[in-house]
């Protein structure tokens, strides 16, 4: 894997340079210090926002455990790591495809909250029928995994979508404290993992994954729909 890894290194370093060359003229401003206490007591009296905070926790749960044990879990069932490139790259194709679309419907058309419950619902049944599969045909499982990434493309934009709707510019703490869904799904996912793995199959992981995304569809109701174009006139 030297190479993968070399052009990662230098992917990076280019960026790197690039962002050096073009900030090297920015300013920084000094900001009143805020605590977060205070950021948490403003996202807790605000219940669309912890609303959708929490869908956006499920979400990087779900790409953890998908990203780390999907492959894991192909390779026990036989697969060599040229169909599992194969697969993810059909996978992938839903972030390219629906996105864009998704998110122009929430805007013209429906609003965020219809359809981001029908991707959790979506990613949901996908991903309990990823932990009942088992050594099916390439196409199968390229199949299935590309159906779950248009679950989880829908909810990434849509969730993004909807929480920049409802805060403004004086809201930059709140920005921050939304961005913490990624990293604390990621140290969580890991610990459950490691302590699911103990007691039960891989496949289970993916069940504990089908049952948060179930618990979001649930989530959904607790948020104010934000009033598409269309619903405006």
């Amino acid at each position: 894997y030297s190479g993968v890894f070399s052009v990662i290194t230098a992917g990076y370093a280019l960026v790197l340079v690039v962002a050096m060359i073009g900030l090297r003229s920015h300013r920084v401003y000094s900001h009143q210090r805020i605590r977060f206490i205070d950021t948490l007591r403003k996202v807790i009296q605000r219940p669309n926002l912890l609303a959708i905070y929490a869908i956006s926790w499920i979400l990087e749960f779900f790409y953890v455990v998908m990203i780390v044990y999907s492959p894991l879990l192909l390779l026990s069932y036989g697969y060599t790591w040229t169909d599992i490139g194969f697969i993810f790259t059909i996978m992938l194709i839903p972030f390219v495809l629906i996105q864009y679309p998704l998110g122009l419907m929430a805007d013209k058309r429906f609003g965020e909250k219809e359809l981001l419950f029908a991707c959790l619902v979506l990613m949901a049944i996908t991903s309990l029928l990823v932990a009942w599969a088992g050594r099916e045909t390439v196409l199968f499982w390229s199949i299935l995994l590309f159906t779950t990434r248009i679950g989880a493309a829908g909810i990434e934009v849509l969730r993004d979508s909807y929480f920049y709707k409802q805060i403004t510019s004086a809201d930059a703490d709140i920005v921050a404290f939304f961005r913490t869904s990624r990293p604390t799904a990621n140290i969580f996912a890991a610990l459950i993992g490691v302590f699911f793995l103990a007691i039960f199959p891989s496949a289970g992981l993916f069940l504990l994954v089908g049952a948060l995304a179930t618990t979001g569809c649930f989530i959904v109701f607790l948020l104010r729909d934000s009033q598409s174009e269309a619903e405006q006139l």
